[in-house]
């Protein structure tokens, strides 16, 4: 989930997929990883609780990448008056 963060997060270049590919590719990627959450918790709760923790991690990270790119292309969008 993190490269396609980088893809779509990305201030220099801009994304070589559509917003709709990635955000699919997300969805699918988080629909996954909770079904596997799901398994651990009921087969290895220790390790569900680290996986949590990074996913927490993760989250915060991503609204981190998500707020900078968006403060940098509203700036990029701003026009100086004279």
């Amino acid at each position: 989930m993190e490269k396609i963060d980088e893809m779509e997060y990305n201030v220099m270049q801009d994304s070589p997929l559509n917003e709709k590919v990635l955000k699919d590719k997300r969805k699918k990627l988080k629909e996954t990883f909770d079904r596997v959450m799901k398994v651990y918790h009921q087969e290895e709760p220790e390790h569900w609780a680290e996986l949590k923790r990074r996913e927490v991690e993760y989250e915060k990270k991503r609204l981190k990448k998500e707020q900078y790119y968006e403060s940098v292309k509203h700036a990029q969008s701003v026009q100086i008056d004279e």
